[in-house]
């Protein structure tokens, strides 16, 4: 396989670090994960965080040399952020042709009900960081859906996610 960026895209609590990390142990494609590094940087998802505009910047410049880096070792790398925006992906695109590498929009289209089901259940749980409610709510509404244009895959939760996978990567 030709080293392809895919770029994931969706609501918060979609789905899509399930998708990357299955996409990891399935065919070993790392996975660059603006949550990750954004914790590394010591900033949790909590409603007072210090997070500033030039922390965002330090935050995803090292996101972008990383999937840089990976693509030039000739690796397939998994993008796992919300992309809210489509300048946020077509940001990545330009990344990508840079290296002469394809990219692939991976939509993560989980029905908003479940989304927030999903949201509400963490909340209680803890199963993985609490997104505070304004920023969730925020990114409901700042999210674009891919266009048509930028022929995305979409993952709208049928079939199974590894038959879903195993349709559109083979093995």
């Amino acid at each position: 396989m030709v080293p392809t960026l895919f770029i994931l895209c969706g609501l918060p609590f979609a789905g899509k670090t399930v998708l990357a990390r299955r996409l990891n142990e399935r065919y070993d494609f790392p996975v660059v994960c603006i949550d990750e590094i954004k914790l590394a940087h010591g900033f949790p998802w909590v409603e007072d965080s210090p997070i500033t505009a030039s922390d965002w910047e330090r935050i995803f410049a090292e996101s972008y040399d990383r999937t840089r880096e990976l693509l030039r070792q000739g690796q397939s790398v998994v993008y796992d952020c919300a992309n809210l925006q489509r300048e946020s992906r077509e940001k990545l695109r330009v990344l990508a042709a840079a290296e002469r590498c394809p990219s692939r929009t991976i939509f993560v289209a989980a029905p908003l009900d479940v989304v927030r089901e999903r949201w509400r259940r963490n909340r209680v749980a803890g199963e993985r960081f609490d997104l505070p409610e304004a920023l969730f709510e925020s990114a409901l509404a700042a999210f674009e859906p891919p266009d048509a244009d930028e022929g995305a895959l979409v993952y709208g939760g049928i079939p199974e996610l590894d038959a879903w996978i195993g349709h559109h990567f083979g093995g």
